[in-house]
């Protein structure tokens, strides 16, 4: 039976982003920015403004920030004047569960068999034996383990928007990021950088819209 368990665990595996050693993620991507967007100053917040405090906050944003100063934007730390401001969100929905199974093979017959017997001498002696014989072994199903897979959905979205226009009923979006992942990890520090790394991997991208799927090497566990 532990052969069985190897390739039940290896299936698992499988399903698992941390044994294939990738992390895909489904980008969106449309975009009006103007040709010298990569000189502008930008400021980066959230989308809820509640989240101004949270450490985890703090962690995304600094790697948006890293992935932007890379493109050439000049980031904007305090109240200063800014050409653009990009929001940033981030979420993962509450899993949705399904139940499989998977074959059990193992051997059904054939293999070492013992063959026991009698041998019969002078005086009406006798004595017992037993004979080692071998056919060939034959294998197949022999049950069906059930399992439960658990997949989340996770989510991010960058914006960024002209920053004269906030104050005005019409906003002027420039650009419009979104990044979907879906597996069986569910916590977001672990998933979110290479997320982001993904939605900036072809930035700003094509301004008629462009959708791509990123595969990004992942060594680690969830």
């Amino acid at each position: 039976m532990g052969k069985d368990v190897k390739k039940i665990a290896a299936f698992l595996c499988l399903l698992c982003f941390g044994c294939t050693n990738t992390i895909t993620s489904n980008v969106s991507v449309f975009h009006e920015l103007p040709n010298n967007w990569s000189s502008k100053t930008i400021k980066v917040l959230p989308f809820d403004p509640k989240l101004k405090p949270s450490l985890e906050w703090k962690l995304y944003k600094s790697l948006i920030v890293v992935e932007l100063e890379k493109r050439g934007f000049s980031l904007i730390r305090n109240n200063e004047t800014t050409d653009y401001v990009a929001f940033a969100s981030y979420g993962v929905d509450f899993g949705k569960t399904s139940t499989s199974s998977t074959s059990m093979y193992n051997r059904t017959i054939g293999g070492r068999i013992y063959s026991p017997g009698s041998i019969y001498g002078f005086d009406n002696g006798s004595s017992y034996f037993s004979g080692l014989g071998f056919t060939m072994p034959l294998y197949g199903v022999v049950d069906m383990a059930p399992f439960q897979t658990t997949i989340y959905s996770k989510n991010l979205a960058l914006d960024i928007v002209l920053a004269e226009s906030l104050n005005s009923e019409n906003v002027k979006k420039l650009y419009e990021g979104r990044v979907a992942s879906i597996g069986r990890c569910d916590n977001l520090p672990t998933i979110i950088p290479f997320m982001i790394k993904s939605l900036f991997k072809e930035f700003p991208g094509s301004r008629s819209g462009q959708k791509t799927v990123v595969s990004l090497p992942f060594e680690g566990s969830c």
